[in-house]
This record gives structure tokens, sequence and C-alpha cells, in this order.
């Protein structure tokens, strides 16, 4: 296996632009490349334009977006993989305008390559990505703004939460570093020798002039045959080492802000999940379950159900889209206090990355831990779910280590 994924990598970062690799990926590692077909949305999320483009000619289709995807895919007998913003939200319920696209970047894209491989996974697989990931620059990963403007935020929200405005709002703070597209395959590479293992859903989308790259652990939506179910993670602590990790479950355990986070959202899910499955067929997982990371435990929970008759990919997003970890609760109240809050757009960063395949099967994560890399180097952001007993400091705190992956790759070391 080791020999064959080095063979999968390699390549990768051979073949031509624009390509995409999506791994560890709902089990998988798979490689993409040769696009035949390129859809994508541009423009103000209110007025979108979706265009179908093929051998260098373009055309309009006013088309729901996500079925489009999906009858593309379908149609060619390939996979659909690629990426909806943040803001792409607007495209499935009523939204305030949102900030306007981050320039350079569509609302909505995704290639159907003619070459696809494909390799499961069994074992941790760190060796293989050493060598390239020596050639990343180390650069310094910084916050963009004081941490005092976060902080600011958190006590915004509690008093929101106070007045009894919202129950939870996902609040976010931005990072940036010196690092071109050019380097998205060495730092992707550098990101998977710290953490081998054969779960997630990372992914790697490169293009000339601009380049995602995805440490997610959290999945969004999925689909086999019947079944559509979800994996919200809501509950973040930093674990010292393999000795402590009991003492890290038990810490999240005893937090009543986390439990009360995972809960709302599970909750919120799982009326989405109601929106597009059969009646009485929603169900939850045991709660909590637990995911660990390079230097941290997460808590999460399953929630699924069996898809209606007739409800396909564009069907799901119209429900669930952003995922509400992401969001808060009510979703459309958050989302409405994210815009003011935060006062920029998200972009890719916590929307959704993933595939959809031609019968219909499709795997999305969460955009979290997502870095753009353009011309304006790299940017990443980081936050969480704030309730009434989020406290400034330590919410803060949090956002900065969710950014650890990162700043390890990039050879920087975490500030305390």
């Amino acid at each position: 296996m080791p020999d064959a994924l080095t063979g999968l990598w390699r390549r990768h970062v051979e073949a031509p632009l624009p390509r995409l690799w999506l791994g560890p990926f709902h089990g998988r590692m798979l490689r993409l490349a040769r696009p035949v077909e390129r859809l994508l949305l541009r423009g103000d999320p209110a007025a979108p334009e979706l265009w179908q483009m093929r051998d260098g000619r373009r055309q309009r289709r006013d088309l729901p977006p996500m079925a489009f995807v999906e009858e593309r895919a379908r149609a060619l007998g390939l996979k659909a993989a690629g990426f909806l913003s943040y803001e792409a939200a607007a495209l499935f319920q009523s939204l305030p305008p949102p900030p306007g696209p981050v320039a350079g970047w569509p609302l909505m894209e995704f290639l159907l390559c003619a070459e696809e491989e494909s390799l499961p996974l069994q074992s941790r697989t760190s060796a293989c990505w050493r060598g390239q990931a020596a050639t990343l620059p180390a650069t310094e990963l910084e916050a963009l703004a004081p941490p005092e403007e976060f902080r600011r935020g958190v006590r915004r929200v509690r008093q929101l939460i106070r007045r009894g405005d919202c129950y939870q709002v996902n609040l976010v703070q931005a990072f940036g570093a010196s690092l071109s597209p050019c380097h998205a395959s060495a730092l992707f590479a550098a990101l998977r020798a710290q953490d081998g293992r054969p779960f997630g859903y990372r992914a790697l989308l490169e293009w000339r002039d601009r380049a995602l790259v995805s440490d997610s652990p959290e999945l969004f939506l999925a689909r086999r045959g019947h079944r559509l179910w979800t994996q919200p993670i809501k509950g973040t602590v930093a674990v010292a080492g393999p000795g402590h990790l009991e003492s890290a479950r038990q810490q999240l355990l005893g937090s009543a802000k986390d439990r009360a986070e995972l809960s709302m959202i599970v909750d919120l899910m799982r009326n989405d999940l109601s929106r597009v499955c059969r009646p009485g067929t929603v169900e939850v997982g045991p709660f909590p379950q637990w995911l660990e990371a390079p230097g941290l435990l997460h808590s999460y929970a399953t929630v699924q159900g069996r898809l209606r008759g007739g409800a396909g990919l564009q069907d799901a997003f119209a429900a669930a889209f952003p995922c509400g970890s992401v969001t808060g609760c009510p979703r459309q109240r958050a989302m409405e206090r994210i815009a003011t809050l935060e006062r920029q757009a998200r972009g890719p960063a916590f929307g959704a990355v993933g595939w959809v395949d031609p019968q219909g099967d499709f795997a999305f994560s969460v955009a979290i831990r997502t870095a753009r890399l353009d011309a304006g180097g790299l940017h990443l952001l980081a936050g969480g779910g704030l309730t009434w007993d989020s406290r400034p400091a330590d919410e803060e705190r949090e956002s900065r280590l969710k950014t650890l992956s990162f700043k390890r790759a990039l050879g920087a070391r975490l500030s305390t």
C-alpha cells in the first residue's frame, strides 16, 4: 500500500493543472485530473450565473446548481468534484445580501475529469509525504487582527444570546502567511506527514493561479443508496500526549458549554435531514463520539436517515447547507449575525468540498481548517461555536488551537 500511494501521489503532482486530490477522504485516496468539463457559479450570490464550460466554450445554465452537477456526473459517467463557498448559502435559502465573493474565487466550481484513480486506506501513511513536505518554505502563520477584536465579537454574541436573539453563533478570525499557490501540494504533503491516519476529509484542489488546501476532519453530508448521514463536530480540547487522551475525554464530558454546543447542532442537523428523509427514519447514533487529531480531541455525533424517493444532491444541500456546525442556530438568524460581526466573506472556507458520482452517491466535508492560496498569499479562518457559557479568552485560544496543524506544517511554533 505505501508504494501504491507513493505512485498515486507522484502522478498527481506531475499531472497538468487543474487537478484534484481528495484523501484521505471517506476512507479512500482519490486522484482526479484532465478535466473535460467545468461547472461554476460566479458573481453576486443574489444573482448567480451558472456556467458549463467544455472544449473552450461556455454556456449559461438556468438550473438548480447541485441538480445540474449531479445531472452532468450522470450524463458523462464521471465523478464531479469541487467546492461551494460559504456564501453559496444564498442559492438555497432566503438570506440578506452577503458580502461579495472573495476576489478570484467563484461561489461554486466542479470539475468532471477523464482521469480517476482511487486507493482504499487501511493503515497510516505518513512516510509517503515526507519528501515533498521538505520542499515547503518556512513561514509564519499570523492572526490578521488583534485578539481583542475576536474577543469583542464573543462578548457581542453573548449579549445576543442573553436577549434571546439566537442560541449559538459560529464566529471565526482570519490568519495569513506568505505562501503562493505553487506551494499548495507541498503544504498538503506537510499536513499529511504529521497526520497519516487513514480517515478524515482532506483535499487539495489546484488551479493555475489559486489552490485550496483542506485539512478538515468533519463530514458534512454523505449518501450511499438511500442512506443519508452527517457527523457534526462540536467540542475541542488540547491533548498533551497519548497518555492524556482519557483526561481530555473527561474534560469534554464535564464541559457544559461543549455538551450544549453539540446538542444544539445535533438537533439542528436532525431537523435538516428530516426535511429530505422518510418520516420516522432520522436517528442519532452514540452521543458523543470521539475524534482524535494531532494534539486535539473532538466530540461529534452521527445523524442519519433514509432519503425519500426522488430526493438528491440539490434537495440535501437546500435542506442543510451550510452545515449547522459552522453557522449556529437557528441557522438563518445565526448567519445574519455572522454577516454583521465578521463583515467579510468567508469564501471557500466553511463551505463544502466533495464529490458526487454517476449513481448519485456523494460525500462532502465541512470546509473547516481549509486554506485558500492565491495572489494574496495563504488565508485561513478558524473559530468555533459560541454559547452563553463561552468566555472570550478561552474562545480566542481555542480558535488559535485549531490552526495547530497548519502552524506545524509551515514550520512555525504555536504561540501560547
